[in-house]
Order: structure tokens, then C-alpha cells, then sequence
């Protein structure tokens, strides 16, 4: 079997009326009324419509009120007067009172045309036979031709009392009693009843083939046609006035009285729902009424107005205490309050019972008796008489000892053993156990189990002679009374008991829940339903004949916010779940039916405008392209759902191009975008009621851009900007292409300065040896000159030849050239009287070497360098005063 979560109310075969008809009683649905200081308006409201957008409009003594989707907004007339009737036709809103005329809907707002201005009358109703529409007033029809625009009146001094669209026309009866349709621009009579001369017809309503007339003076007609029968009103209805009727579905239609509010009636002609002042209307007078697609009635009061919620399953018929337990006695339901005993009425409601006023624990019915444990002690009412058991302490609970006359109450100051005989409840004993004890009688074990917070379940044992037997069932943490059936958990499974022993329970409803965290459990008498409270949620399944378990959590789960924690109690009458509030009972019909159409799509009731610029747009949108300029980007959403009041909404919602969500929130005060840049968007929301199915809806809209991001000024700047870039680019390539070149012409410098200071090295290099070779040859030489013979002679002329011979300096040379080309070659070119000895003194001088250095590597005299340089300085046209050695390097 698998769990089935569904949102919508079950549609199963079951007639709709079944419960309330066996409970006797008249059901109260929930009532949401408006009051002047909500929507901001007069206070009385005599006609009501609804167009095909969901959007409620109202026939307010001040003008137009509409209720847009959460919103209300008032459109006076021009003449400033009230407007009595109204009817929407298409996308026009037809209006009357003092003046007639209509509303179009013009650019997302309301705009009135003025048909005319009426002295001593009032438009009282408005219809179309789909050429014209007609006004009718107290004594004259104003038809106006919807193709030529022209308008014909009908003059009838006798007086019209109301009209309504019947099998294709137009119907009205007349004050003195005639009855007749409205075509071809005269008023064709086809009966006159004597029964409704010189009375006031209120309202004709159609409710299946027949014409229903009622009377201001509290009678009801049906008419087929030919006949005019009675229709016996319940007796609630006699003698009171009413003032408006409407259909409801086949099975039942409305009356708005007077004085006694609204009422809903069956097939039958019983009232099977009231609203009035005690049930949260402002005011018991109905002027108007209207059915919407959900199945609620909304009603304009003579002060206010209301939304009757007529399909919810979820009601709420007791609000006056903080509600601990419900019993059904002898056809009543009693209440446990903190305010005492209330009791069920004959028609609705529940009184208070004076004589029980104070806090009431509990409510057992045990063998036609009926328990009341009170905080003045035990008191037990057998339908007549309450009689008084315990009243030195106050009672938590009651039970009787299997099928014995024993009886064990828990109070205040502890357990004790109460005596039934001959009528009378007699004291026995106390019992030595302690704590806000709760009872289960266990027949079937012959014991009573005992549930005390936060500790493990007791089971008491009771002998003849009232000797206990206690027994700690360790690990057991509660024990649940579920319709004849005891069950237990100890927080992991759910426990029978059985033979002295605890094993798991063969429910199959426990199968299909967690057994942690129960406050309340209960079953059906057939076993097919399991409700319960867990971790503060109310909770209820169903098993289906095919197998099937429905859950029914998602539509409770508004009840868990209103329950009394003092001590939650829950229990399943008639197909109702029962569930005990801290401001009464609550509801829920478990086989319920809903009749109509629910919409639970979100809805974008309105966009407006944050800031200087105020503006607003509302819904419907009607599929016009939204478009706000670019200082308009502070943007915020107001977001709608159809729902009861039981229904808990959450939103959620994101812009088409983001990746995420928002998180789920109630939003009740809109979602807001900030700082729009210019472009189109889609707006989309999600909602969920009741943690149910996700709906979406889609809102597209555009924000103009500003200026420069127009095409216009974005294609040229862009190409503008293309070329500013491609400029920037060559720009950059040519400097970067310049920068890589000085690094390559600084690194090249560097790689030829590292190598000329080499050369430079190895020249010097080269010449020192050359040097110290001259000088060791000259030594030879001195010393061979002294020998003076042949041979040595030779060897001095070979040496001789050595150090001066020619080969020498054309290495040298070559050599220095290649270090100092550069030098050699410009300084040859500017002089060109320079001889190679010249070439080589200024050489040296360029690598900085001083005289004496120069003198040894050319090994010549220092006076020889100098008269050298006398002559260098004479053929380079030297200054006196300038310096050579400083000329030559900087060169």
C-alpha cells in the first residue's frame, strides 16, 4: 500500500448534507467580513457581481468598490451618489442608482461613461436580453440599444418590484400582482396572481425550471409558468423579512434576511447553514449577495461585507473557550472549557451551562452517565440532574474497572478507588500513585492503563478487596484508547498487549505512521480512518477499499497552530474529525465534497511602481506588453491565491534568466526588485497551499533603456568603440614592438660590450706576454752581444728580428681592430693623416691605459709617448688646454 498526498477536498460518493443532517444541528461555515475602515468606503452594499477574472464588484452607497484578487479600490460616480445595482456584461460593468451608466476598463484602470441623472428614482436592477440592456426603476424600464446606442422608456405608473433573465427573458412582476416579460419594447403580462398584489417582491431567482419570487414579508413562490405555488419556509423563517435570494446548485439556495443574516436551504426548503452577528458578520441585514467559482458567498450588508466560505472543509462551530474534550450525550455534544460546560443547542450553537462555570478537564461517557471532571471535583448527569461525587479537589480524569461497579479517579492530590452501589459513588481509597494521571479502562486485560508526562505507562491491577497490583512497563512511553482497541508505543513501534505481553500491533493504519512523538490517536469504527498529533501537526489517513491510504495532512496543516497544548485532544464523529483548540473546536468533514471549480493558481494581483514616479498596474494585465521607463526599475509585486481561510499559502519566485529560487515565504507584503537595468523580463511565482502542488505563473514585462543603450546609440558606439580598441591595439602592438626592440638593441649593447671587455682582457692579456717575451728576448740578446763571435751574432740578429719583425704587429693589429672597430674606423675617417703607430697609441688611450702601461706595450720610452702625443694632438687640431685622453674617449 502506498501513501497518496492529495490537495484538492475528496471526491468520493457521498452526500453532501449527510453529516449535518445527522448531527441535527445547522452548520456554520467560516465567515471573512469587511468592515468600512478595510475597504474604505459607505457602509451599505446593495448590489454584488463577479466578472471572469475573479474580480468582486460592489454597488457601495459611496459608488463602484471592486475587490481585486486582495485589493479594494472605490470608483465614485460623478453625481457623487449610491450605486444600486450592477451587472457585468463582457468587459463592460453596467451600473445604476441615482445615475446610470457603465464602466469600461481603459488602460488598466476603470472609466466611467454616464448614460444619465435620474430626479426622485433609482435604477434597482439591471438586465440583457443581449440587444439591450435594461434599467429598471421604480416604475419605468429604461432599454438601451447596445447597437444604435438609443435609449426607450417604458413607463408603467402602477410600479415594477423587480426583474430577472428567465428561459431566455427578460421577467418582472408588477405591484399589483401581474407577471410578464419585457420584449419588444413592451411589457407582455402573462399572468396576474392575486397572491402578490400590493405586496413587495424582493427577488426572482431561477432555481432549476422554476421562477422563485420571494416576498419582503418572509414568503417564498415558486412559478412554472402557468402556476403560482408556496414554498413552505422553515419555521426559523416565518414572519421575518427577507431581502435577497440567490441559487445555489441543484440541491439548495440562499435568503438574505433582515435580521437574521444569511441562510442556505436544501432541497427539502431546511436551513442547512446560518450565518449572523454571533457567527462573525458585522451586520444581520443581506442586501445583496453573489456565488464565486470557488462555492463561497459573498454578501453585501447593510454595514459591511462578508465571504461566506460554503465549501470549505474545514469550520470552525465553537470559538467562546479553550476546548479540552467532546462527548456526544443523549443527541447533545458537550464541551470541556476553561470556562466551563457549554452544550449544544437545538438549532446552532452551544450555551453555557450555569451551573458547571469554571475549568473542565475532561468528558467520559461511561454507561449512559456522562463525567465531568472539574477543577471544583467529579460530577456525573444523567440527562436530567448533575449529582455531585468528589468536590474537596479538582479532577483530572475518570474510569471504570472493567466491567465491575470499581471506578478510579485521578485528582489533584492523587489516585483514588470509588464504590458504585445502589446509585451512589462512596470513597474507598486512595491509590499511592502521583502525577497528572490520564485512564484507560482495559476490559479485555481487566487492568487500566495510566499515562503520566514524561514517564513510562503504569498498568494497575485492582482486587475485590481494592488491593492494587502497580506494574512500570519500562520503555512503554504512552498508551491510546483508538475506538475499543488499546494500543501503545515505546517510540519505534506501535504495541499490543496481550497475554501479559507486549508485541507489535497488526493495525494496519499504525503500519503506515512513525510511532515517535504522539500526542493524540484515534481510529474510526470501521478502522478505515486514523487521525492523530504529532509534533504539533494534526494528521489524518485513510484506507480506501481498494488498498489504497490516502493522506489527508496537507490540508490540516493550518490546524496544528490553534491547538491547546494544555491537553490535546482529538476524536471522529459521523465522518468529522473533532480537534480541541485553544479558542474551541475545529472541524474537518473527512468525506467532503467539493461542488465547484478551485483555481489555485498564484496570482500577480498588481504591479507597482517604487518611488518618485507612483503608478500602479493591476490585474488582469489582459495580455498588454508592460512596459516601464528606465527611471521606473524599482518594481513591487503584490501576489494573490483563491483560498479558505484554513489554507496556509507560501510563494516563491525568481526571474526567468536565474538559476535559483527564492526560499518559500508567505510574502504578504509583495516581493520587491530593486534597481532593474533596462531589457525584458519574466517574472515567475510559484505557490504551494497547504505544502501541496506546485502552480506557476508566468508575468512578462520590459524596461525601457536609457538612452545610450538604445540601437540607435549602441550599434555607433559600439563601432566606435571597436575602432577605439583596434587603435589602442596598434598603439600598444607599436609600442610593445619598440619596447622588444630597445631590449633587443640594449641586450645586443650588452652581449657587445661583455665581448669587447673580453677582447679588451685578452688584447691586454696578449700584449703583457708579448711584453715579457721583448723583455727576456733583450736580455738574451745583451748577454749574447757580449760574447762577441759568430754564433752569437746570429742569435742576437735572429732575436733582434723577433721582437721587431712585422708578423708581430699585424696580429696585434688584427686583433686590437676587431676589439676597437668601431673606434678605429670613424676616428680613420674623420683623420686620415693617422698613421697605424698613431691608430695604436690612441687605441690604448681608449681602453684607458696610462702612459707608462703604453710606453711598455710599445716599447718605446716615456719621452718617445709624449712627443707622440704632441704630434696626435697637432693632427686631430687639438685646443691648447683640451684634454686628449678625454677627446679620444668621448670619440
Amino acid at each position: 500500500m502506498h501513501t497518496i498526498k492529495f490537495r484538492f477536498l475528496l471526491s468520493i460518493t457521498f452526500f453532501f448534507f449527510f453529516s449535518l443532517m445527522a448531527s441535527g444541528q445547522v452548520s456554520t461555515p467560516n465567515v471573512i467580513s469587511f468592515g468600512k475602515s478595510d475597504y474604505q468606503a459607505g457602509r451599505q452594499n446593495w448590489d454584488i457581481d463577479i466578472d471572469k477574472d475573479g474580480i468582486v464588484y460592489f454597488g457601495n452607497s459611496d459608488g463602484l468598490l471592486t475587490y481585486n484578487h486582495g485589493e479594494w479600490k472605490l470608483y465614485p460616480l460623478p453625481s457623487q451618489s449610491a450605486i444600486r445595482s450592477l451587472k457585468v456584461i463582457g468587459d463592460t460593468l453596467w451600473v445604476g442608482g441615482k445615475e446610470y451608466g457603465y464602466f469600461l476598463k481603459e488602460e488598466g484602470d476603470l472609466t466611467f461613461h454616464s448614460l444619465g441623472v435620474l430626479e426622485f428614482r433609482h435604477v434597482w436592477k439591471i438586465e440583457t436580453d443581449d440587444e439591450n440592456i435594461i434599467f429598471q426603476l421604480e416604475d419605468k424600464f429604461v432599454v438601451y440599444n447596445l447597437k444604435d446606442r438609443s435609449s426607450n422608456i417604458l413607463e408603467y405608473f402602477e410600479g415594477i418590484s423587480t426583474m430577472t433573465k428567465w428561459r431566455g427573458r427578460i421577467w418582472a412582476v408588477m405591484k399589483t400582482g401581474k407577471i410578464g416579460c419585457v420584449f419588444n419594447n413592451t411589457f407582455n403580462i402573462k399572468h396576474e396572481f392575486q397572491e402578490l398584489y400590493n405586496r413587495e417582491v424582493r427577488r426572482l431567482f431561477q432555481r432549476g425550471k422554476d421562477l422563485y419570487i420571494l416576498l419582503y414579508d418572509g414568503q417564498l413562490y415558486r412559478y412554472n409558468g402557468k402556476e403560482l405555488t408556496e414554498v413552505r419556509l422553515p419555521e426559523t423563517l416565518k414572519g421575518k423579512v427577507l431581502f435577497a435570494a440567490i441559487p445555489y446548485n441543484n440541491e439548495s439556495y440562499c435568503i438574505g434576511t433582515v435580521t437574521e443574516g444569511f441562510v442556505m436551504l436544501d432541497t427539502a426548503n431546511s436551513i442547512i447553514n446560518d450565518v449572523n452577528t454571533s457567527d462573525g458578520l458585522l451586520d444581520n441585514t443581506i442586501l445583496s449577495m453573489k456565488r464565486d467559482k470557488m462555492g463561497n458567498v459573498w454578501l453585501g450588508l447593510d454595514y459591511g461585507i462578508a465571504k461566506v466560505e460554503l465549501q470549505s472543509a474545514i469550520s470552525k462551530p465553537f470559538r467562546g473557550a479553550a476546548t479540552f474534550s467532546v462527548v456526544d450525550y443523549k443527541d447533545k455534544e458537550y464541551l470541556a472549557t476553561n470556562k466551563g460546560l457549554f452544550i449544544s443547542k437545538p438549532y446552532k450553537g452551544f450555551e453555557l451551562e450555569k451551573r458547571l462555570m469554571g475549568h473542565i478537564w475532561n468528558l467520559k461517557n461511561i454507561n449512559e452517565e456522562l463525567f465531568i471532571c472539574y477543577n471544583g471535583g467529579l460530577y456525573v448527569f444523567d440527562g436530567e440532574k448533575y449529582t455531585v461525587i468528589l468536590d474537596h479537589t479538582g479532577v483530572l480524569d475518570v474510569a471504570q474497572y472493567g466491567n465491575t461497579n470499581r471506578y478510579l479517579v485521578s485528582t489533584y492530590k492523587g489516585l483514588k478507588n470509588y464504590l458504585k452501589l445502589d446509585g451512589q459513588y462512596l470513597y474507598v481509597s486512595d491509590i499511592d500513585l502521583w502525577g497528572e494521571a490520564k485512564l484507560i479502562n482495559d476490559k479485555e486485560n481487566e487492568c487500566i492503563w495510566v499515562n503520566i508526562p514524561d514517564s513510562d505507562v503504569v498498568q494497575l491491577k485492582i482486587a475485590a478487596d481494592f488491593t492494587v497490583d502497580k506494574k512500570v512497563c519500562y520503555g512503554i512511553k504512552k498508551a491510546y484508547d483508538i475506538n475499543n482497541e488499546i494500543v501503545f508505543t515505546d517510540g519505534k513501534r506501535f504495541k499490543s498487549y496481550q497475554n501479559g505481553k507486549f508485541s507489535d500491533s497488526k493495525n494496519n493504519l499504525l503500519k503506515e505512521i512513525e510511532a515517535s512523538n504522539i500526542d493524540a490517536l484515534i481510529q474510526n469504527e470501521n478502522r478505515s480512518v486514523l487521525a492523530y498529533i504529532q509534533n504539533d501537526e494534526v494528521k489524518l489517513i485513510e484506507q480506501l477499499s481498494d488498498g489504497n491510504i490516502h493522506s489527508y495532512n496537507s490540508l490540516l496543516k493550518s490546524l496544528g497552530k490553534d491547538l491547546n497544548n494544555e491537553s490535546k485532544f482529538i476524536d471522529i464523529q459521523d465522518n468529522t474529525l473533532r480537534v480541541a483548540t485553544d479558542r474551541g473546536v475545529t472541524y474537518f468533514k473527512i468525506k467532503h465534497q467539493n461542488q465547484f471549480e478551485r483555481n489555485d493558481d498564484p496570482v500577480i494581483s498588481s504591479i507597482e511602481v517604487v518611488g518618485t514616479d507612483h503608478r500602479k498596474n493591476t490585474y488582469p494585465f489582459n495580455d498588454k506588453k508592460l512596459t516601464f521607463s528606465a527611471k521606473e526599475n524599482n518594481l513591487k509585486f503584490d501576489l494573490f491565491t483563491n483560498k479558505y481561510t484554513s489554507d496556509i499559502v507560501e510563494y516563491r519566485y525568481k526571474l526567468s534568466d536565474a538559476k535559483e529560487w527564492s526560499s518559500w515565504g508567505e510574502w504578504n507584503d509583495g516581493l520587491l526588485l530593486s534597481n532593474l537595468r533596462g531589457g525584458e523580463y519574466t517574472l515567475l511565482v510559484q505557490n504551494r497551499i497547504n505544502d501541496g502542488k506546485i502552480n506557476e505563473v508566468a508575468l512578462p514585462f520590459t524596461i525601457n533603456k536609457v538612452w545610450y543603450q538604445s540601437t540607435w546609440v549602441i550599434l555607433p558606439m559600439s563601432l566606435l568603440f571597436i575602432l577605439f580598441n583596434y587603435i589602442l591595439y596598434r598603439i600598444n602592438k607599436y609600442f610593445n614592438e619598440k619596447k622588444l626592440q630597445v631590449q633587443k638593441e640594449n641586450l645586443e649593447q650588452e652581449n657587445a660590450k661583455e665581448l669587447l671587455e673580453l677582447k679588451q682582457e685578452q688584447l691586454l692579456q696578449y700584449m703583457e706576454i708579448i711584453n715579457r717575451k721583448d723583455a727576456f728576448l733583450s736580455k738574451v740578446k745583451t748577454g749574447l752581444d757580449k760574447m762577441r763571435n759568430n754564433e752569437s751574432n746570429k742569435w742576437s740578429a735572429m732575436i733582434e728580428e723577433e721582437i721587431h719583425q712585422e708578423r708581430k704587429d699585424v696580429l696585434f693589429s688584427n686583433l686590437f681592430t676587431e676589439v676597437q672597430q668601431d673606434f678605429i674606423k670613424n676616428i680613420t675617417e674623420a683623420y686620415p693623416k693617422l698613421t697605424a703607430n698613431d691608430i695604436r697609441i690612441l687605441s690604448f688611450i681608449r681602453i684607458n691605459l696610462s702612459n707608462r702601461e703604453i710606453s711598455n706595450l710599445m716599447n718605446i720610452t716615456p719621452r718617445s709617448l709624449d712627443t707622440s702625443r704632441y704630434r696626435l694632438r697637432k693632427k686631430i687640431n687639438l685646443e691648447q688646454g683640451e684634454d686628449l685622453n678625454k677627446f679620444i674617449r668621448e670619440f
